[in-house]
């Protein structure tokens, strides 16, 4: 779970950028509720599953009841202690597209966090709401938009709801393209301006007081598609980030990311998907590896994982399936290969 959480966070930080400049909204929340998803075949047969999970140095075990409606989407996430008592629990509700309309989140003293999204009639995202447990504004974001699918505008309030604290303006060349973004505060000044007008491979980025220049362009080799992303980082340093997609099918390989000198920062393979990771490796500013993580794939189904932290085995992780190829147990070990935690799944078909 530590590494789990690292590895979120770490990604939280890589997509800041983005999020400042469309206000996106990443709820974390429904990340871990939507861990280890049913797989297609499991849509519209399974209705719940069941995970007990035992810890081995403590008394800390647990489990947890998933439950899914037809269309293999969670309905209700619920963590009970080893006594049977509830922990916690969220209950999910979708819009005809699938996309989270309500969610609630319970601790054993009631209702914790409300989250409400509103959707206009082409099930375009106009509003999301977070409320306290007493029913206070804690969070609200509003978007509108033209004829098309991409937002004109969007504004983030302060606690309450009311009133702006943060407004963006969108232009687009075509597509969803965006040529330019800017953002102002809750009384209209200006307080940065993204532009998207470098497209070409060598361009100069240019770096001025609240502008951020954004690249972007790609190149093929022929077997490759390779797209490339330049921006700022937040103390104002270029960075670079490069994905690999097959030209065959368009599915991603590989992604690098680069410092402003070139070297890297980190880099990931995948089976040609963002959810199957191979491989997840870290650098410092030397080059040096400090982080890896390997994972084994057999027909799309994850095997293995091993972590290393500067070479050295700090823990792993094996995974067992049924004849059905539905997961059934996961166990993980420290780095002297002694067994930490354990899980095992139960399934309730419809």
């Amino acid at each position: 779970m530590k590494l789990i959480i690292s590895l979120l966070f770490f990604f939280a930080a890589f997509f800041a950028n983005s999020q400042n400049s469309f206000n996106m909204i990443y709820d974390w929340d429904l990340q871990f509720i939507n861990e280890q998803p049913l797989s297609d075949d499991m849509k519209g047969v399974v209705s719940e599953v069941r995970v007990k999970k035992t810890y081995s140095k403590d008394k800390r075990n647990k489990s947890i009841q998933k439950h899914y409606d037809d269309n293999g989407l969670v309905t209700v996430y619920e963590v009970n202690d080893r006594d049977g008592a509830m922990k916690w629990k969220n209950e999910v509700q979708y819009n005809a597209k699938g996309n989270v309309s309500l969610y609630k989140s319970y601790s054993p003293k009631g209702l914790r966090v409300e989250k409400i999204n509103t959707y206009d009639d082409q099930l375009r995202l106009t509003e999301t709401l977070s409320k306290g447990k007493k029913g206070q504004i804690t969070q609200r974001n509003t978007w509108t938009y033209g004829s098309g699918k991409c937002p004109l505008s969007s504004n983030r309030y302060k606690k309450g709801g009311q009133k702006i604290n943060r407004s963006w303006a969108f232009s687009f060349y075509k597509d969803c393209d965006p040529s330019k973004t800017v953002l102002s505060n809750g009384k209209g000044k200006v307080l940065k301006t993204w532009t998207y007008d470098c497209k070409k491979e060598g361009e100069q980025l240019v770096k001025k007081k609240d502008e951020t220049q954004v690249c972007k362009y790609d190149e093929s080799d022929g077997k490759y598609l390779t797209r490339v992303y330049q921006n700022f980082d937040e103390k104002g340093r270029i960075q670079k980030t490069v994905q690999k997609y097959t030209i065959e099918d368009t599915l991603i390989v590989e992604s690098i990311s680069y410092d402003g000198a070139d070297k890297l920062k980190w880099k990931i393979t995948y089976d040609k998907s963002f959810d199957r990771q191979i491989s997840f490796v870290t650098y410092n500013k030397k080059g040096e590896e400090t982080f890896r993580r390997e994972s084994l794939y057999i027909d799309k189904k994850i095997q293995s994982t091993a972590s290393l932290n500067k070479g050295k085995k700090s823990s792993e992780t094996f995974y067992s399936y049924n004849d059905k190829n539905w997961l059934t147990k996961i166990e993980n070990f420290d780095k002297k290969d002694r067994k930490t935690s354990s899980s095992e799944f139960e399934y309730v078909l419809l």
